[in-house]
């Protein structure tokens, strides 16, 4: 068994940045194998979180097979919590040295079954305590460290619920500020990993001259699948350091009854010492047994021999001041000396209005300090603190750091809130009203950077219309095809591009409408006509027109 970890004192403990640290130093110390159950089970959901975000956002039929998606859904789930407490329960034996696994299919069962019920209620009961605020915490440190159970037995969840319970309330002043600096911590980690996601395509092309879809036609990093693979990547780096630190206040918990991190100590003690020990003891004896024959021989016993005393060189206590106040008038000693006060007179009227103001900045300096002095004190009857043992060595004086920073937390968040609305207003301004009817748009069918998105459906059939009027059917081929393609993004089966060609349209109705394959053939007939007649040179007669305008109507009258 692994080594176990250097545990940090019961007073750093509870300071939240400590309990990270340690976390942290937990997370890091465990081995390979050990992590690997973690990401075996939380992997596979967040892959298929992803797959069923986009396929639910993007697909046009996704509502036919949405029930049985869902199900696939909530499999994955009880896989990552069956599997996030196998590496919560193998953590907690790593800390204590200890095995309370033995995993039978019985055990197996009774694991899954004990954290479905937790985790499928912890999402109904997490955002009401997050409404509520204060019991947010208690309520989710419940659910982190249920993950450590001992599944060799029957055990009623309503003990193991409220035992977690008592453990998070001892550490709910640690726990709150530990959120509040993993919250920030959790942004810039989601914002590293979406920069490097952002820049590699482009760092593809600067090493290998190789282009990608993200380098030809632009890539927007606020679409949603960027989104979520991002945000589930920034989980998978966070939470097992959030599941370390629940899982070592349920074991320092489970200590204060039980004395296993003292075991644990004792353990990892008698292994590095057992060897040393043992070959100090025995040459201790062989000493002791050899030094003994010549003793008993002679039958004396050596007297102590001590020193005389020297005589007193006694130091006047006036000469020791006046040698150390010369020592501190050095040079390289100032540094630890007040600053002395310089009197300034007061002949300029900058320094003399200065001089008035000061005593009104302090009095609202220090009404602010009082007013977020008393939210602090509020705040802090509301949490109880930590039950620690008694100390022989008093505890060093507690300073004002958490409170400090939970000025600063709350400025910040003023601070953001306004910002937002001053942004969300000055938008708000520069909105104008639409127009009541937009002027009609003039355009070039046959340049060849037109795109789709230059006229909604029906004025493209509108202008292939006009077209096959003027005997122009060549032209009005190319209008109802551009019009189709506007026609299917308007129904959410394509995103039309500049940079696509017509095999990719054609592969991505395939994707996206794959369950329909006569709305896919008839495309595909579509696509093969226009390139014959719009690149090949194909002659179109009035009859081939008009078929074709039928074929696009079917297409889009199949889809609704």
């Amino acid at each position: 068994m692994e080594e176990p970890l250097v545990r940090i004192g019961s007073r750093q403990r509870a300071h939240p940045v400590g309990m990270i640290e340690e976390a942290i130093g937990l997370v890091r110390s465990l081995p390979a194998g050990l992590l690997a159950w973690y990401y075996l089970g939380t992997g596979p959901f967040c892959l298929g979180l992803l797959y069923f975000t986009v396929d639910m956002s993007k697909g046009a039929f996704s509502h036919e097979y949405c029930f049985s998606a869902s199900l696939g859904m909530a499999g994955l789930f009880v896989w990552m919590k069956s599997f996030q407490s196998l590496f919560a329960v193998k953590v907690y034996e790593h800390l204590g040295q200890i095995r309370i696994s033995q995993w039978t299919p019985r055990s197996v069962l009774r694991m899954i079954y004990i954290q479905t019920i937790i985790h499928a209620s912890a999402l109904i009961i997490l955002p009401v305590a997050a409404l509520i605020t204060i019991p947010l915490v208690w309520t989710f440190g419940m659910v982190q460290m249920i993950l450590v159970c001992d599944y060799r037995h029957p055990m009623r969840i309503r003990t193991q619920v409220r035992h977690c319970f008592d453990i998070g309330r001892q550490y709910t002043r640690t726990n709150h500020l530990a959120l509040l600096i993993l919250i920030p911590f959790g942004l810039f980690v989601f914002l590293n990993v979406g920069l490097l996601f952002f820049q590699l395509p482009y760092l593809v092309k600067m090493f290998t001259a190789f282009e990608t879809r993200f380098t030809m036609g632009g890539f927007n990093p606020l679409n949603s699948t960027f989104l979520m693979i991002v945000s589930c990547l920034t989980y998978l780096c966070l939470d097992p350091v959030i599941k370390a630190m629940f899982i070592l206040q349920r074991f320092y918990g489970d200590a204060m009854s039980t004395g296993l991190d003292l075991m644990a100590g004792l353990k990892a003690v008698t292994k590095k010492a057992a060897g040393p020990v043992i070959l100090g003891s025995l040459i201790l004896t062989g000493l002791a047994v050899g030094s003994s024959q010549p003793a008993r021989a002679s039958g004396s016993v050596p007297t102590p021999v001590y020193a005389e005393p020297a005589g007193e060189n006694r130091i006047d206590a006036g000469d020791l001041d006046r040698q150390v106040k010369r020592v501190m008038a050095q040079r390289e000693y100032q540094w630890r000396m007040p600053i002395p006060e310089k009197e300034t007179e007061a002949t300029n009227w900058v320094i003399s209005f200065f001089k008035w103001l000061k005593p009104y900045v302090k009095a609202v300096v220090e009404a602010v300090d009082n007013f977020f002095e008393a939210i602090w004190k509020f705040i802090r009857r509301l949490m109880p603190r930590m039950k620690e043992p008694v100390n022989i060595k008093p505890d060093p004086p507690e300073t004002g750091t958490p409170k400090y920073l939970f000025y600063g937390i709350m400025g910040i968040s003023i601070l953001v809130v306004v910002l937002v609305f001053i942004l969300y207003r000055r938008k708000k301004s520069r909105l104008t009203p639409p127009e009541a009817e937009p002027e009609p748009v003039a355009v070039d069918v046959s340049d060849e950077e037109i795109t789709p998105q230059a006229l909604p459906h029906d004025q493209w059939m509108t202008l292939a219309r006009e077209l096959m009027a003027e005997k122009k059917y060549r032209l009005a081929i190319r209008a109802m095809y551009l019009g189709t393609l506007a026609g299917l993004s308007a129904r959410h089966l394509l995103d039309t591009a500049f940079h696509k060609s017509n095999r990719d349209y054609e592969l991505e109705l395939i994707r996206r409408a794959h369950e329909h394959p006569e709305l896919v053939s008839a495309f595909g007939q579509t696509v093969r006509f226009f390139d014959r007649v719009w690149y090949g040179g194909y002659p179109v007669a009035e009859q081939d027109a008009v078929v074709f305008e039928n074929q696009q109507k079917g297409i889009l009258d199949a889809v609704g």
